[in-house]
């Protein structure tokens, strides 16, 4: 059958466009310790037929690490990856465990471990495919499906020659030459492009752009996507349409500057600050925050990109716009600022907040005890603040006779501290507890000691009177400190005990040990006789 003229001319082109199919696994994973390289199996590698157009083929490879186990790999990114620049979540450049697509096989630069497996998962615009390890089960991901419309039949889109496009940056702006101007307008039609979920978007036409008109913004563009663009001239008269030659170009968009964020505040909590922010009214070109932070020792920065995406239910929240830093130092003041991102484009710096960070509870005391080095000296000792505890110093206090005194010590942690300012033969009673800046946590059982009685003073002034009959000595002496009682002893001079000077022979008997004053008659002497007197004093 030949076609003739007339017919042929009711015969135009329609236009499908078909999206993605999520890919199919990898196969035959495997791991060469000699070489820490992970190899696979492409379903769909480059050179055969099948592979030509196929719906499946990859945009790259993700490989995952686990140390742990099947349980341990980390999670996939939530946006799928448009490129193998993205699937890191870090959209700025690729991590090294992302390989482009075709590849089958990738080099761990880190020295795995007994338990390290390996899986390998496919990706593109349509989603992720099945997992596949090295080891153990291989596990399912979460793909989205996409679907992508048709051409627009009314549109009557056909590439010729006589309309071109130009294009520049984000929204995309389109304009065009017209060798014959349409009576009607123009209608343009939009194919391709990824949505924030990394779902393919539908065609879009936008009718009734006037005829005099030779450019257009499109204000719905998606970002960071490369689309197709169609421009038709429309004539309508007497109630028929018909349509002028038209041309497509390609576009390639990319993320829009995201507004400014205000409103920055936080608060200090227990051992963290809590912040808030205000979101700026129009969230269409907002998919994160970053929030820095200075201050602490050597001016440490934090780093946090703030998102809050649900990929299993397919929907994209506006992202949160309060942080608690769990990592901040207790007592320390550091400054906050936070900025909207919008991809891989950050905004302007937005508002900034100083916050000191609260301090956490002081962890109980334990193990305290208290030891009499002397009459006016007591050890204190307790144990060791567990580990990674919120502690800055101690708090002793001590109490005698009905008396509690806060001690003064040294700044910072310790397990013992000596206390000189006690008393000889006094009973104290020592609470002990760690501090951590204005927070105080519960003391120790109470740690209890009584200090000895401090060492007898010597005598001096010892002097010895013999009375006029010769019948009794009287002896006086300064009074000792510290002294409760004093012993008097007395040694015969004779030649057989050195007179009473030589140590190893001298013999001295003790006339009395219950003194209190100092001063003692010696009633038993005889007259004529030498005698040599010593006093001791006893406390």
């Amino acid at each position: 059958h030949i076609l003739g003229h007339e017919e042929n001319d009711f015969m135009r082109p329609i236009v499908f466009h078909f999206g993605a199919v999520t890919p199919d696994a990898v196969t035959s994973v495997g791991f060469d310790a000699s070489s820490q390289t992970v190899t696979w199996i492409d379903p769909t590698p480059a050179g055969l037929p099948s592979t030509w157009g196929n719906k499946k083929n990859e945009l790259g490879f993700l490989v995952q690490r686990s140390d742990t186990g099947a349980n341990g790999y980390p999670a996939l990114p939530s946006v799928i990856p448009q490129s193998a620049a993205q699937a890191s979540g870090n959209p700025a450049g690729a991590l090294p465990n992302v390989v482009a697509a075709n590849a089958t096989s990738w080099v761990d630069t880190l020295p795995p471990t007994g338990a390290t497996t390996y899986r390998v998962v496919a990706f593109n615009p349509a989603g992720y495919s099945i997992a596949s390890a090295s080891a153990g089960v291989p596990g399912a991901i979460n793909s989205f499906s996409s679907t992508v419309g048709a051409w627009n039949a009314n549109a009557l889109s056909y590439p010729q020659t006589n309309v071109t496009q130009t294009v520049g940056g984000f929204p995309v702006t389109l304009s065009w030459t017209s060798a014959t101007a349409p009576k009607t307008g123009f209608s343009i039609v939009r194919s391709g492009g990824i949505d924030a979920l990394g779902k393919a978007t539908l065609d879009v036409v936008f009718d009734n752009v006037a005829a005099n008109l030779r450019t257009f913004t499109d204000p719905s563009v998606p970002q960071n996507s490369t689309m197709t663009y169609k421009i038709t001239g429309v004539s309508t008269t007497n109630g028929v349409t018909t349509s002028s030659p038209v041309s497509s170009t390609s576009v390639n968009t990319s993320w829009a500057t995201p507004p400014a964020v205000s409103g920055m505040a936080g608060s200090s909590g227990a051992g963290n600050v809590n912040l808030s922010w205000t979101a700026p009214a129009d969230l269409s070109y907002v998919t994160a925050y970053n929030i820095t932070r200075t201050g602490g020792t050597g001016g440490a920065a934090l780093f946090v990109n703030m998102q809050n995406m649900n990929p299993l239910s397919g929907t994209i929240d506006p992202p949160l716009t309060t942080y608690v830093d769990a990592s901040a130092v207790s007592g320390t003041a550091y400054t906050y600022k936070v900025v909207a991102v919008n991809g891989t484009v950050v905004g302007t710096q937005g508002s900034s907040a100083i916050v000191t960070a609260g301090f956490t509870a002081a962890p109980a005391m334990t193990g305290a005890t208290a030891t009499a080095n002397s009459a006016t000296q007591v050890t204190v000792s307790w144990a060791a603040a567990p580990a990674n505890s919120s502690v800055t110093s101690y708090q002793i206090t001590r109490t005698s006779g009905g008396v509690t005194t806060t001690l003064s010590v040294p700044v910072g942690i310790a397990t013992s501290f000596v206390d000189s300012t006690v008393a000889a033969n006094t009973a104290y009673s020592y609470s002990i507890a760690w501090v951590n800046g204005p927070k105080v946590g519960t003391a120790a059982s109470t740690a209890s000691v009584t200090t000895p009685y401090a060492a007898a003073g010597n005598i001096s002034g010892l002097s010895a009177v013999a009375n006029a009959g010769q019948t009794a000595v009287t002896l006086n002496w300064a009074a000792a400190s510290p002294a409760t009682a004093y012993t008097v002893t007395r040694c015969v001079q004779t030649a057989l005990n050195g007179y009473c000077t030589n140590a190893a022979t001298s013999v001295f008997t003790v006339l009395s040990s219950t003194l209190t004053t100092p001063t003692y008659v010696d009633s038993t002497v005889v007259a004529g006789t030498a005698y040599t007197y010593q006093v001791i004093a006893a406390n």
